[in-house]
C-alpha cells in the first residue's frame, strides 16, 4: 500500500492503523508531500513506526505544474470556497471567511457578494469547476510515480485541507486502475476544510454522524462510506497513569488534598481570546457560595500550539491555580501524552470551549462540562462540528448558559452524578467506537483495506470525449484573470483596463448585496426589520468600499502617468521639509538665547534689588 499524507504531523493520527497493518504482514509505504517540521513532527513519526519492518516513510519530490494544471487547482480552491455559501453555513461565518481567503481578492469578493444570493448561478459554477476537474489528466510527474509504484491500494489523508494535492493522487490512481481511499483524521475535517476534490473507492469516517456529513457536504455515495471508528483515540482505552494523584499534584503545583477540575485549551483559531475567558471563568468559581466549589484546585492545560497566550495570562494568583505545561509541544511526543493521559485520569471533571480534548476526557468516563455564552459564539455555535458534542442523540457536553448554571452542574460532577457518567459512556460508544466499545478501529480500518484489496478494480479512470474543449474553455478565462489581476508589474494599459473593469464589478456587487437582503426579507418575514437594517448597513459599507478603492486605484494611475513628476515632487516636499526644519531649528534657537538673556537680566536685578534693601 502506498499512503499519501499531507506531512509527518498526520502519522499520529494513524499510528495504530499503521502497527495494525504491519502486524498482519502488509507494506505500507507512507509518502509525505511536505517537509513540514515546525514541531518536529518527522522526529516523532520516526519513533512512532521504530521497529516496524514493513512501514517505510518517504518524502514526496515537488511538483511543478503545467498552466492547465494551475487552472485545476484555482477550480478546486473555487469548489472549496463555494461549499461554504450552502443554506447549512449560514450560522458559520468563519469558516466562510477563513475559505475565501485562500481565493484571489477580486474571485474571493465575486464568490461572496454576487454569487452566494444565487443558488443557480454557485450550483452552475461547481458543475463547470467540476467539469474541468474531470476532463484534465492528472499531473505527468504524479501519474508517472503512482504507475511506478502500482500499490494494491493507494489511500490520501486528510484528502480534504485546503489548496491540497491530494486529489492529483486520487485521479491519477483511477486512470492506472488502482484502487483508492481516503482517511478522514479528525472529527471537525469534513466540515471545516475543503471538499474531496476526486472521490476514491472507500472514505473511511469514524461514526454515522460524520457518515452523514460526507454524504451532504462532498456528494460521497453510501456504498463509498465505511464507518471505523476513531484509530486516534485507540491507544486511550489501554493506557495507565504513570505516577499517583499525589505525585502528579506536587508536580504541577496543586493542593493534593483538594479535588481539582481540568479547564481544556481550545486551538488559536476557535478561541482566540481564550484566556481572558478562563480568567472570567476561574473568578466566577472562585466566589462561589459553595465551600467545596470555591475551593477546587484548576489545572489549566492549553492546546499544545497555543500556549503563548496563558504564558501572559496573571490567573495563577487566584490560589491553587495552575497552568500547565507552558512550553510549545507536540502531541506525539511520549512525554507530552502520558501527563495529558495523567491529567485527564486524576481530574474530577474536564470544561472545555471546543476541543478534541473533551472526547478523551470521555474515555475515560469523565464528566465534561461546558458554557454557552454570546462571547463564545465563535468558537461554538459559528462552526458545525460543536453539534457532534452538544446536540445530537447522545450529546457529550452538559451544556450552561450562565455560571450560576455552570457552578451547579460542578456540584453536581463533584458529588459523582451518575446521569453525568452516562453521557460520556453513550457518546463514545456511539462517536468513537460506534462497532464496540471492545472493537479497536485500527482493525476497522485494516479490514477494510483488506476487504477494498480483494475486490475487483474498477476500471480505469478515461477523460471525456470533448475533455481538449472543456480544458482550452477553462484556460482562457484563467488565464485572463491571472493576467489582469496579477500583482506583478504591469504595463499602463493593462492598468486602466484593470480600473475600468472595477467598476461594472463595485455595481453588481451593490445589485448583488441589495437582491440578496431583499431575499433574506422574504425569506423570514419575523425579521424583516432587522434584515432590511442589516441590507441597508450592507449596501453603505459596499459603496464606501468601492469608492475608497476606487480612490486608491486612481491615485495609483495618477501616480503612473506622473511618475517622474511624483517623483519631483516628493523631493521638493523634502526639501521645504528641511527648510521648514531649518528655519525652526534657527528661531527656536534665537528664542531661547532670548529668553536666557532675559531671565539673566531679570535675575540680576532682583539681586540688585535685594542687596538695595538689605543695605548690603
Amino acid at each position: 500500500m502506498v499512503w499519501v499524507m499531507q506531512h509527518a504531523g498526520f502519522v499520529r493520527y494513524f499510528e495504530s492503523v499503521l502497527r495494525e497493518l504491519a502486524a498482519r504482514g502488509h507494506r505500507v509505504d507512507v509518502a509525505f508531500e511536505t517537509a513540514r517540521d515546525k514541531l518536529f513532527e518527522r522526529a516523532a513519526a520516526d519513533a512512532a513506526v521504530r521497529g516496524l519492518e514493513n512501514i517505510r516513510l518517504m518524502d514526496l519530490p515537488a511538483w511543478s505544474f503545467t498552466p492547465a494544471e494551475a487552472i485545476v487547482q484555482a477550480c478546486r480552491q473555487m469548489r472549496d470556497s463555494l461549499r461554504y455559501h450552502h443554506a447549512e453555513y449560514r450560522r458559520a461565518p468563519l469558516l466562510r471567511n477563513r475559505a475565501d481567503r485562500f481565493l484571489p481578492p477580486v474571485a474571493g469578493r465575486v464568490v461572496a457578494t454576487c454569487i452566494r444570493p444565487v443558488p443557480v448561478a454557485r450550483r452552475a459554477l461547481e458543475r463547470a469547476c467540476e467539469a474541468v476537474e474531470r476532463s484534465t489528466p492528472p499531473a505527468s510527474g504524479i501519474q508517472q510515480l503512482v504507475s511506478d509504484c502500482r500499490p494494491d491500494v493507494l489511500l490520501v489523508s486528510p484528502a480534504v485541507n485546503f489548496e491540497s494535492t491530494q486529489p492529483e493522487y486520487l485521479k491519477a490512481a483511477a486512470r492506472a486502475g488502482i484502487r483508492t481511499a481516503a482517511a478522514i483524521p479528525s472529527w471537525d475535517n469534513l466540515t471545516t476544510k475543503g471538499r474531496l476534490g476526486w472521490l476514491p473507492d472507500r472514505v473511511f469516517v469514524w461514526n454515522d454522524a460524520m457518515r452523514g456529513e460526507a454524504q451532504r457536504y462532498h456528494d460521497v455515495p453510501p456504498d463509498r462510506i465505511a464507518v471505523t471508528g476513531a484509530p486516534v483515540f485507540d491507544p486511550w482505552f489501554d493506557w495507565t497513569p504513570s505516577c499517583s494523584r499525589e505525585q502528579f499534584c506536587r508536580r504541577v503545583g496543586l493542593l493534593p488534598e483538594h479535588p481539582f477540575v481540568l479547564y481544556l485549551g481550545s486551538s488559536a483559531f476557535l478561541a482566540p481570546r481564550e484566556a481572558d475567558f478562563a480568567d472570567e471563568w476561574i473568578r466566577a468559581i472562585r466566589t462561589s457560595d459553595d465551600p467545596g466549589i470555591a475551593g477546587l484546585g484548576i489545572l489549566v492545560r492549553p492546546h499544545p500550539i497555543n500556549v503563548q497566550p496563558w504564558n501572559s495570562a496573571d490567573i495563577e494568583n487566584y490560589g491553587n491555580v495552575a497552568v500547565w505545561p507552558r512550553r510549545l509541544q507536540h502531541p506525539s511526543e511520549p512525554e507530552v501524552r502520558r501527563d495529558f493521559f495523567d491529567s485527564l485520569f486524576y481530574c474530577a471533571a474536564a470544561v472545555g470551549v471546543n476541543t478534541s480534548a473533551q472526547i478523551e476526557a470521555a474515555i475515560l468516563g469523565k464528566p465534561v462540562l461546558a458554557l454557552e455564552m454570546p462571547a463564545l459564539e465563535r468558537s461554538q455555535r459559528q462552526v458545525l462540528h460543536f453539534d457532534h458534542l452538544a446536540a445530537g442523540p447522545s450529546p457529550l457536553l452538559s451544556v450552561a448558559r450562565s455560571f450560576p448554571e455552570h457552578v451547579t452542574q460542578l456540584r453536581r460532577a463533584l458529588d459523582g452524578d451518575p446521569a453525568l457518567a452516562g453521557r460520556s459512556r453513550r457518546f463514545i460508544d456511539s462517536f468513537v467506537r460506534p462497532r464496540g466499545t471492545d472493537v479497536s478501529a485500527a482493525a476497522c480500518v485494516a479490514d477494510e483495506l483488506e476487504r477494498l484489496a480483494g475486490s475487483p478494480a474498477r476500471p480505469a479512470y478515461q477523460l471525456p470525449r470533448f475533455a481538449a474543449v472543456t480544458r482550452a474553455t477553462a484556460l482562457v478565462p484563467g488565464v485572463m484573470v491571472v493576467w489582469l489581476y496579477g500583482t506583478a508589474g504591469k504595463p499602463f494599459w493593462v492598468v486602466m483596463l484593470r480600473a475600468v473593469l472595477r467598476i461594472p464589478l463595485a455595481a453588481a456587487m451593490l445589485v448583488s448585496a441589495a437582491a440578496d437582503g431583499l431575499m433574506t426579507t422574504l425569506a423570514l418575514p419575523r425579521t424583516a426589520t432587522r434584515s432590511m437594517r442589516r441590507t441597508g448597513l450592507r449596501l453603505a459599507h459596499e459603496a464606501r468600499a468601492s469608492l475608497v478603492k476606487g480612490g486608491k486605484r486612481g491615485a495609483r494611475v495618477i501616480r503612473a502617468l506622473n511618475a517622474e513628476g511624483g517623483r519631483l515632487y516628493e523631493r521638493g516636499q523634502k526639501r521645504g521639509r528641511r527648510v521648514v526644519r531649518s528655519v525652526r531649528r534657527e528661531s527656536a534657537g534665537i528664542i531661547r538665547q532670548t529668553l536666557h538673556r532675559q531671565r539673566k537680566r531679570v535675575s540680576q536685578l532682583r539681586h540688585r534689588v535685594r542687596r538695595a534693601l538689605t543695605g548690603a
